[in-house]
């Protein structure tokens, strides 16, 4: 058994549905030594009663309000800290749930690849299914992050340019050099931006193919997620962007914008002005 200890931050919200069985799977892989908390990010006072009644051994820190993913799960690491820290921390959506061996699996990969370096496992929608998540890229081209949805090896860890933060795995030492998920992306694209940042601090990112999660992705669909996908999408790609990357990716903008002012106005589609009212409120 790795001696190193992990600490998984569920991040919680609206999870009345989805946070127990989530707990459930986290109990079945951790080892000795490992912990949970759970970040109430929504105010859920009666669930968190129950969670604390069914899972004695999960701490729960209470959020003062819901200020989004990344200053959500920064809470917890912070309390984590505080209050004897870990060796790793495992960043895990609520509507996800995990095999009872991908923990061991997450260790193991650290133990060889190094603990300077970010890791997840493979994600997929369901059992038997393809992966939703087996890697990315960061696709400056047409400002969007892109999933790989095939394994590139069934066996050792392999790199990638982006890695999800829907079960996001930072050893110690490498939140040490990076520092905390930034708190200008309310919701989404602050994995990007961590990715980014651990690319140019010469960290690498690996998928460990041997490790699997299931995610519901039960946000999809919603007009809050296309709201805060177009617009955390558009802020990371227009603060990133240097060199010709910032002509071309502001002249992209541009022509994103105008076109969905012409579908808004003469072809409308479902969400068109969730996707407008995004670029307006886009701030840098």
């Amino acid at each position: 058994m790795s001696t190193t200890k992990v600490a998984v931050i569920v991040l919680n919200y609206q999870g009345e549905h989805m946070l127990t069985r989530c707990l459930t799977s986290l109990e079945a892989t951790i080892q000795e030594g490992d912990t949970i908390l759970v970040v109430d990010n929504g105010n859920e006072t009666v669930l968190m009663d129950e969670i604390a009644t069914r899972f004695p051994s999960v701490d729960i820190v209470v959020a003062p309000d819901n200020r989004g993913f990344a200053a959500g799960m920064n809470l917890g690491i912070r309390h984590l800290l505080k209050n004897g820290g870990a060796d790793a921390f495992w960043l895990f959506n609520n509507d996800a749930v995990v095999l009872p061996e991908t923990l061991g699996y997450m260790k193991e990969a650290v133990q060889s690849h190094g603990v300077q370096a970010l890791y997840s496992p493979i994600i997929y929608p369901g059992p038997g299914a393809s992966p939703w998540f087996a890697g990315g890229n960061l696709n400056f081209l047409r400002m969007r992050t892109e999933h790989w949805h095939s394994v590139k090896s069934e066996s050792d860890p392999y790199p990638t340019d982006f890695l999800t933060g829907c079960a996001l795995f930072i050893p110690r030492e490498a939140l040490d050099l990076l520092g905390l998920l930034d708190t200008r992306y309310f919701l989404y694209y602050e994995d990007a931006e961590y990715s980014l940042r651990a690319k140019r601090h010469g960290l690498k990112r690996w998928v460990v193919p041997a490790a699997k999660v299931y995610h519901s992705e039960a946000s999809q669909g919603n007009s809050s997620k296309v709201y805060w996908l177009v617009r955390s999408g558009a802020e990371f790609f227009l603060r990133e962007s240097h060199g010709r990357r910032y002509c071309w990716v502001r002249v992209y903008f541009f022509f994103r914008k105008l076109k969905n002012w012409v579908e808004t106005r003469y072809a409308p589609r479902p969400l068109a002005r969730e996707v407008e009212r995004a670029y307006t409120d886009v701030s840098l």
